[in-house]
This record gives structure tokens, C-alpha cells and sequence, in this order.
């Protein structure tokens, strides 16, 4: 965890720029830049970038990381009081997601977003309160109010658990069971029969 933190915290600007090309197919033409300012830089074939805005050829990113430990090691790292790496993480990643969200979606919102609007602002009181709680213990819930505020505000973003099998599995499986039922009206209970 350590490692990721430092990435996370440190990574700085990531930007992918987008040009035009005669090949058919996205590819990486180059990177560029140094560990806190990566460049990524996109082929696109022509047909796909005249359909792009022009302002939109350069795509900034922010990093954010959450760390919610669920399994037999965060037991042990509970009882002993070993969470502080954890809890600063999360602290940190929680302000600046909160940034993230008063500087570039709120004033970005029209009224046709409003729902999205008042279900962001509650989902993120929600994150905030959830966090108190995973000070004292393991709450899954956490990880799922992440991935909701990812979706709502329209992020891309990756739901890992140390080996990447089975939490990570389950993880995402729960996860396009909420999909389902909550932007498709289906029933959970058919959703879980699957």
C-alpha cells in the first residue's frame, strides 16, 4: 500500500493529448514528460478526430486513491491498531476528490444534471460519513460509495484487491448488480440468480 500511496500522491498531471492519423485503428504513438507530468499521446484515425471538439484534442486527469482493506490481514490491522497508512490515504484522497467535484462538476452542472447533482452531493456526505466508520472496522459499503461517486461524475476507474482475483471478482460483480437495478430497473434478486 505503501507504493501505491506514494504513486498516487506524487503522480501529479496526467494528460493525454489526441491527434489526427491515416492508421485505422487508437493506438500510443508516444509518451512523454517525467513521473509527476506524463504526456500520453493518442493516434486516432481521422474519421474518429473530426468528430472530436476542437478543445477536447487535450484530456487532463487527477489521480485518486481510496484503500478499504476487507480481508483477514485488515482484521489483524485493526486489532493492532495498524490502519494509520490506510486512514491518510483515504483522508487525503477524500478532500481532494471533494476539490475535484466543487472545482470542475458543480459549476459544470445544467438542470438537466440536477438529479445527478443532488445524488452526487448526497453519495459524497454518505463517503464522508462511511469513513468514520472504517476507522473502527471493515465496511464494504465504502468501496461501493467509491465506485457510485466514479460513475457519477463520470471517472475511469479500477476496483483491485492485492492478488486482483477473487475480492476484486466479487467486487465487480456486485457492483453491475447495482448497475442493473438501479439504472436498468432490475430486480436484484434476478440479478443475483444469474
Amino acid at each position: 500500500w505503501k507504493t501505491c500511496g506514494f504513486v498516487m500522491e506524487n503522480i501529479g498531471d496526467i494528460s493525454v493529448q489526441l491527434e489526427a492519423s491515416d492508421e485505422e485503428q487508437v493506438k500510443v504513438s508516444r509518451i512523454t514528460g517525467s513521473t509527476f507530468a506524463v504526456v500520453v499521446t493518442l493516434s486516432l484515425p481521422r474519421s474518429l478526430f473530426s468528430l472530436l471538439p476542437p478543445l477536447s484534442h487535450r484530456i487532463k486527469f487527477e489521480a485518486l486513491f481510496f484503500s478499504h482493506g476487507i480481508n483477514e490481514q485488515q482484521t489483524i490491522a485493526y486489532k493492532i491498531n495498524e490502519t494509520g497508512l490506510q486512514e491518510r490515504i483515504c483522508e487525503q484522497f477524500l478532500e481532494k476528490l471533494q476539490n475535484y467535484v466543487d472545482k470542475h462538476v458543480t459549476p459544470n452542472l445544467s438542470l438537466y444534471h440536477f438529479k445527478v447533482s443532488n445524488g452526487l452531493t448526497n453519495n459524497l456526505e454518505k463517503l464522508a460519513g462511511l469513513y468514520k466508520h472504517t476507522k473502527k472496522g471493515k465496511y464494504p459499503d465504502f468501496i461501493v460509495m467509491c465506485e457510485q461517486i466514479g460513475r457519477d461524475i463520470g471517472c475511469i476507474r479500477f476496483t483491485s484487491c492485492k492478488s486482483a482475483k477473487d475480492r476484486t471478482s466479487m467486487s465487480v460483480t456486485y457492483e453491475y448488480c447495482n448497475i442493473l437495478t438501479g439504472e436498468h430497473d432490475l430486480i436484484m434478486r434476478t440479478c443475483l440468480e444469474f
